[in-house]
């Protein structure tokens, strides 16, 4: 599975969630959620680094990235 093209999600917002990372893809006529399972990290994983990295690298390919607040 790919990530929504960027010509139409453009932005993106990104939280740690109970054992996943969300994924919240937003633009003109999208609106795509993808959860990451912080299991396919591994048991040793930070789940707040791997968090921070996904963020840095969507701001890298080119999307507007905001960071979500936690889950309640």
């Amino acid at each position: 599975m790919g990530l929504p093209a960027r010509a139409r999600c453009p932005r993106v917002g990104v939280r740690r969630a109970e054992g996943a990372i969300e994924l919240r893809f937003t633009g003109p006529g999208c609106e795509a959620r993808i959860d990451v399972d912080l299991a396919l990290l591994g048991p040793q994983a930070d789940a707040e680094e791997a968090e921070l990295r996904l963020l840095v690298r969507l701001r890298e390919l080119g999307y507007a990235v905001t960071r979500l607040p936690p889950e309640e």
